[in-house]
């Protein structure tokens, strides 16, 4: 059989990395160690080796990124149009005001650099008959969204009976804290994305980092070439840090809303010794201990087939600050296998970070 002519051969391989790309969306980034990842990278290379361009400059942040720049087609190529998204009739509409479902008001095109933003997503059909993994009692709405320059993607997952029946979503985009929806409804998970908590947090976070000028903010409900709803606006100005502050404070209310982990096991003796070593350590007004793990974690010399170093297990310790507010760290403990075949002294071995949580939470 001939060989394939040079164009359609970077066709296919420049088609499968567009699959590839679609796989990994913005906020998951590849693991390049696993086998499937390392015959990506090689069939990657082989497509860098075939082309020479000018090299593209991609964001440095790995949980990040912009949309795909298209390729410019090789010498005598023909040119393809791409499929269009199939639009299903919903729409995403903006106010500075927070929006009534039942009474939504015409969408507000431009913002200013420091305006509170609110939307409300409507789509065409109730969410159950939306998404085909949708139940009567949960559904995850698949938002994507460009603010400036990045675009990024997540689910909100939603166990409301209620909502799911209806056609609407309110989604807070920079809200006043007084005003905001998000993270105060236990029926709703916003996760994380881009290592930031997916919501106005989020979305805050990118309207701090904005450049004087104006920018778009784009958002829609879309998946595998469906776009549910949508809606597009631009914000204007000189100065976004407005955003940071409003950052800070919605980080408050995530913070607020914290409790301790659960508690894996109840060990008065191990929670005593546990204390102990904390105050050695430096800790002042402990409030209380939680035992995070069922039971001891084995450490081996060199796999499980070696002889055992150490065990260890994880506790959350939650105390008084200096400042007079609360936090709690997760640490980690060992003890050392001796020769008599027992183990030693309990040690404290690391520390987490500091998660705020307030006085009331910490019981919980």
């Amino acid at each position: 059989m001939p060989a394939l002519p040079f164009t359609k051969r970077l066709s296919f391989a420049l088609a499968a990395m567009a699959v590839i790309a679609v796989v990994a969306w913005p906020c998951h980034g590849f693991d390049w160690s696993s086998p499937l990842n390392r015959v990506i990278r090689k069939a990657a290379d082989e497509v860098e080796k075939a082309v020479t361009t000018t090299p593209v400059v991609t964001n440095t942040l790995a949980a990040e990124s912009a949309p795909v720049a298209s390729v410019p087609a090789p010498a005598g190529a023909r040119a393809t149009k791409a499929a269009p998204a199939r639009q299903r009739g919903g729409t995403v509409v903006f106010s500075s005001t927070p929006i009534n479902p039942a009474a939504p008001p015409a969408s507000q095109a431009h913002f200013k650099a420091g305006d509170h933003i609110y939307a409300l997503i409507t789509v065409a059909k109730p969410w159950r008959a939306v998404f085909d993994n949708a139940t009567d009692a949960s559904m995850q709405i698949p938002v994507k969204f460009t603010i400036g320059t990045k675009e990024l993607f997540q689910y909100i997952t939603v166990n409301k009976p209620d909502l799911i029946k209806g056609t609407t979503f309110v989604l807070d985009i920079a809200p006043a804290v007084d005003k905001m929806t998000a993270y105060r409804d236990p029926d709703i998970s916003y996760p994380l994305c881009s290592s930031r908590t997916f919501g106005p947090f989020l979305f805050t976070d990118l309207l701090g980092s904005l450049p004087a000028g104006t920018h778009p903010l784009v958002f829609s409900v879309a998946s595998y070439g469906d776009t549910y709803a949508t809606g597009a606006c631009d914000i204007q100005g000189a100065d976004f840090s407005a955003y940071a502050t409003l950052n800070k404070a919605i980080k408050g209310v995530i913070d607020g809303g914290r409790g301790m982990p659960a508690a894996g096991m109840v060990n008065r003796t191990l929670a005593a010794e546990i204390k102990k070593l904390c105050e050695n350590a430096g800790w002042r007004n402990i409030e209380r201990i939680v035992i995070v793990d069922k039971d001891w974690w084995i450490d081996y010399y060199d796999g499980s087939d070696s002889p055992v170093k150490s065990r260890h297990l994880a506790a959350a310790v939650a105390a008084k600050d200096s400042d007079g507010s609360y936090y709690f760290c997760t640490l980690t403990f060992h003890q050392p296998k001796l020769i008599s075949g027992g183990f030693g002294a309990l040690e404290l071995t690391n520390t987490g970070m500091k998660n705020k949580i307030t006085k009331e939470n910490i019981g919980q």
